[in-house]
């Protein structure tokens, strides 16, 4: 009578703690095995090969079991990480904003490329034009790369009803669409585009770099008289829910892999990111009203994700 309840709590203190250390030990496994996703770039195969070639990279950074796809679609990559079947992704900004909001995904890395975490898109007109600023373009023909372009339409559109409080439909008096970012460079510097006056274009900041050589005086040809808000580039995300050890470890191993020769080599040809830099959620809400012009939303696709043929 004395013994048995010492006996019996032994007993339990062993099942406990073995119980918990069995516990603690899957916890572990599951966190030391983690899954990057990636989205189709020029082709299917190239993209794994090299998302695969990440992950090893990842690897060695974090001591994690770093396994990699490439999804079908943005839908399918931001299923995957509600889900949980997978620990972070390449998500487009449009789709990271989404997929936040809806899952809460969360965004920790944005892509660096020229130097820059982000986009904007700039106003142009001839310098001999008389025109000095965005409300002098009012009544005029202006020209847009294509309605899907963030910094040759989403931006600019923005900016014009944030400062002009119209759409560009009702501020100009003629909108063509030139399907190319050096077409509205060229439209603007010779004033017509396919026989439409242009007095104006909204293009990439500096589209200008891309003509020079062409047009060796368009810089003091062609001005810019006011630049669009910043548009943050695409996102690393990470799954909701995800252990904050995991979280920083990945994030850490993302961040140094890209310091590395061979990093940059595979995440320039991946998708021409040149580095990563740390971002949050308050950076995108720009998609979001992006996001609110176009309609944007996530769209299912035939599959979850893309094999990679050897």
């Amino acid at each position: 009578r004395i013994l048995f309840p010492g006996v019996f709590l032994l007993s339990l203190f062993f099942i406990v703690t073995v119980g918990a250390g069995v516990l603690l030990a899957k916890s572990e496994s599951q966190a030391e095995v983690v899954t990057i996703v990636g989205l189709p770039s020029s082709s299917t195969e190239p993209t794994a090969q090299l998302l695969e070639d990440l992950a090893k990279l990842l690897e060695s950074e974090s001591g994690y079991t770093v396994n990699s796809f490439v999804a079908a679609c943005a839908g399918s990559a931001v299923d995957a990480l509600a889900t949980g079947e997978a620990t972070a992704s390449f998500l487009p900004a449009n789709a990271y904003v989404v997929a936040h909001d809806r899952f809460g995904v969360k965004v920790k890395l944005v892509a660096v490329r020229f130097g820059y975490p982000n986009i904007r898109g700039q106003f142009m007109v001839r310098t001999d034009s008389g025109i000095n600023d965005l409300a002098g373009l009012a009544g005029l023909n202006f020209a847009f790369t294509e309605i899907g372009s963030i910094s040759g339409y989403i931006l600019p559109a923005l900016y014009i009803q944030k400062t002009q409080g119209k759409t560009p439909a009702d501020f100009f008096a003629e909108v063509v669409f030139t399907e190319g970012h050096a077409d509205v460079g060229r439209a603007v510097y010779e004033g017509t585009f396919k026989g439409t006056t242009i007095q104006g274009g909204a293009s990439f900041d500096d589209v200008r770099n891309l003509l020079v050589g062409e047009y060796p005086d368009i810089f003091t040809q062609v001005k810019v008289v006011a630049h669009t808000d910043f548009y943050p580039n695409d996102t690393v995300s990470m799954a909701p829910g995800l252990d904050m050890t995991v979280e920083q470890t990945l994030t850490d191993a993302f961040l140094a892999v890209a310091a590395t020769p061979e990093g940059q080599s595979i995440l320039a040809s991946l998708y021409g990111i040149e580095a990563f830099q740390i971002t949050n959620d308050s950076a995108y809400d720009i998609v979001r009203d992006a996001n609110a012009l176009t309609g944007y939303d996530l769209k299912p696709c035939g599959q979850a994700y893309l094999p990679f043929v050897q």
